[in-house]
């Protein structure tokens, strides 16, 4: 199975990104008067009381209820929708929208949910969207609003229907006119504005088709440089196959630093191909999971006229949405653990998803059917902080090493990191790696052979400092 890993220089460079806060005891992307998901006691499911969640039995599909048990989401995590717009005003959506702690600091004027990127010149017959980098997010179309409310509609509020991860923080950067067109410079730009803003997550729907004419054209490079700029600097990418029914992505999940996302039907877990034709989920190599296509239901701008709740809520289907539940997936998993890389959270959505056999194309859904649950059992402990040696800082290139129970689960070596000797280690779970990490395992650190620390494993980030005496 294709699979997209980052060059050794660029996971140390994410590495930093995503452990450096934890050693220096930081949180990351933290959000100023944002409070944090309170902790749940566990359960084998958790079911809101969203009274439109009849209408969503793809979250039970996808083990939801189970995943909700153990985690609903962090006002911490940032997740960037790149697309139409944002209704603000939504009253599923306005609880989740990120709030920028400084907003203009990143070249965009009143920024304070998000940016507009759009051209005025592109499509003269738009409603006039202002000057580049503004921070209008009002929604063009409603693909932007119905996406973000896939992802982190407010979950067990009474109201509406409950998005993947209830508590995320949703920020809109707009690079979609009003005819769902969007250029390559502008999905850069608002690639580029959604990493230095702090998102964790990218949601890219907006972006150009391969599957044009008889043939496949090769993928862009200006986007496959954007996201991978996203991933060297810790950010995840997610995006669509496309529905064109043909044997190749869309950009930019041909990007091979994005994570694609192939559609599914939930009725028979097949490749999703409506009855109707003319449309279904593309496929090739580069599609790393399957997620629910069909019948999706999610927030949509107010619709005048309309009986609620169909002017606040609709029900579509598309690749668009499929990838949006998985971008709501690895908001969960990172607010689980915060300093999960875009290389495990792309690792835990592939391992617990559930292959699919082989059938008409092979290999459509790359690991399979994606499960929230299974993929939140598998997240790992991550400890970083300082080292130090006989009282000294650590020399760079110092071992760090983790046991449970004298098996080795991980190793490291410290770093420089403002010129602290610090380090960064990932204990995995029992279930991914037999003997390692379970709830309540006792871990013992060691630098250099010599015993440093010990600690209880759990599935989180943990600040640890490391002291230990120079063996000789």
């Amino acid at each position: 199975m294709y699979r997209r890993r980052s060059s050794p220089a660029a996971r140390l460079v994410v590495a930093l990104i995503a452990l450096a806060c934890l050693a220096l005891g930081r949180q990351p992307a933290a959000l100023a008067g944002r409070p944090a998901a309170q902790a749940q006691p566990p359960a084998a499911q958790r079911l809101p009381n969203d009274p439109l969640f009849h209408l969503q039995p793809y979250l039970l599909a996808v083990h939801a209820p189970e995943a909700w048990a153990q985690q609903t989401g962090d006002a911490n995590v940032v997740v960037a929708v790149l697309d139409s717009g944002i209704d603000v005003t939504h009253p599923d959506l306005a609880p989740n929208l990120w709030i920028n702690p400084s907003a203009g600091a990143h070249g965009c004027a009143g920024d304070l949910n998000g940016c507009s990127f759009l051209d005025p010149a592109r499509a003269p017959s738009c409603p006039p969207p202002g000057p580049i980098g503004n921070g209008d997010v009002s929604p063009m179309t409603p693909n932007g609003t119905f996406v973000a409310g896939v992802i982190g509609a407010a979950g067990d509020n009474g109201t509406g229907i409950a998005g993947v991860a209830w508590h995320v923080s949703l920020m809109a950067v707009r690079v979609v006119d009003c005819r769902s067109g969007a250029n390559a410079n502008t999905v850069v730009a608002g690639i580029q504005y959604a990493v230095d803003a702090g998102a964790r997550v990218i949601d890219l729907s907006a972006g150009s088709s391969r599957a044009a004419g008889a043939g496949c054209r090769a993928a862009s490079q200006v986007l496959a440089d954007a996201v991978q700029y996203a991933r060297d600097h810790g950010v995840l990418v997610v995006a669509p196959a496309g529905d064109d029914n043909r044997p190749c992505v869309r950009d930019p999940a041909a990007a091979p630093a994005a994570l694609a996302v192939g559609g599914y039907q939930t009725t028979d877990g097949g490749r999703w191909v409506p009855a109707h034709g003319g449309m279904g989920s593309n496929w090739g190599p580069e599609v790393a999971v399957a997620a629910p296509a069909n019948d999706i239901t999610s927030t949509i701008p107010r619709q005048p006229g309309a009986q609620p709740p169909n002017d606040r809520y609709a029900t579509a289907s598309g690749t668009a949405f499929a990838a949006a539940l998985v971008s709501g997936e690895a908001a969960l998993l990172l607010s689980q653990n915060p300093a999960l890389t875009p290389d495990w959270l792309t690792e835990l959505i592939e391992l617990g998803a559930h292959p699919r056999p082989d059938g008409d194309p092979p290999g459509w859904a790359g690991a399979g059917e994606v499960d929230f649950a299974a993929s939140l059992a598998l997240v790992p402990a991550a400890f970083g902080g300082t080292v130090a040696v006989d009282g000294a800082p650590a020399p760079d290139g110092t071992l760090v090493q983790a046991f449970v129970a004298g098996t080795l689960c991980a190793e490291s070596a410290t770093f420089t990191q403002n010129g602290v000797a610090v380090y960064a280690l990932f204990v995995p779970a029992a279930q991914m790696t037999a003997g390692c990490g379970a709830p309540g395992a006792i871990i013992d650190l060691l630098v250099n052979g010599a015993p440093a620390a010990q600690a209880s494993w759990q599935p989180a980030a943990i600040t640890l400092n490391l002291a230990a005496e120079d063996v000789p």
